[in-house]
């Protein structure tokens, strides 16, 4: 064997060497990224769980609808059942929501069939319950025509006066 081959096969074992140890490296990176990864899907779970758990239906029942008879200034109930939803995106499902009634002498009534809110996730980990989208799924809306029409009370501000007009 000559003094080249030897120094040959010595570079070889040196690339196969660091060869090796690179890929160590980089296995130990994304073990790392697996293990970090994990503990964020656990952390998140047991946040959900814990929020599913602390939380009762008939509080978010209430919640909904004092929010609900707040926003339309009319009655709302929630006849349907509350539940907690984690895949595909976590969130809070409502079923069968009324608002205002169709025998009431209301404008309009609204009956919702499925209601959800889905709910985002980076700050629950901080501690707090933030709904970033609202899905509506099977929906009915009365619109009462026999109501009289309450005149529209506008007021339009020009420079120096102020004049108001009904609309009807």
């Amino acid at each position: 064997m000559s003094l080249t081959q030897s120094l040959l096969d010595i570079h070889l074992e040196i690339y196969i060497l660091a060869f090796y140890f690179a890929i160590a490296q980089i296995m130990k990176f994304w073990k790392r990224l697996v293990a970090g990864l994990l503990v964020l899907i656990v952390i998140t779970t047991l946040s959900l769980w814990g929020l599913s758990k602390s939380v009762s239906p008939e509080t978010v029942k209430n919640y909904v609808n004092t929010q609900l008879s707040a926003l339309t200034h009319m009655d709302s109930r929630v006849e349907g059942d509350i539940s907690w939803q984690v895949f595909p995106r976590p969130g809070i499902k409502i079923t069968k929501i009324q608002i205002s009634d169709t025998n009431n002498q209301a404008n309009y009534a609204l009956s919702l069939g499925n209601l959800l809110f889905n709910l985002k996730i980076t700050p629950l980990l901080r501690g707090k319950l933030v709904f970033n989208e609202l899905v509506v799924d099977g929906y009915r809306i009365y619109i009462n025509l026999n109501v009289p029409s309450s005149p529209i009370k506008t007021k339009l501000l020009t420079s120096n006066t102020d004049t108001e007009t009904n609309l009807a």
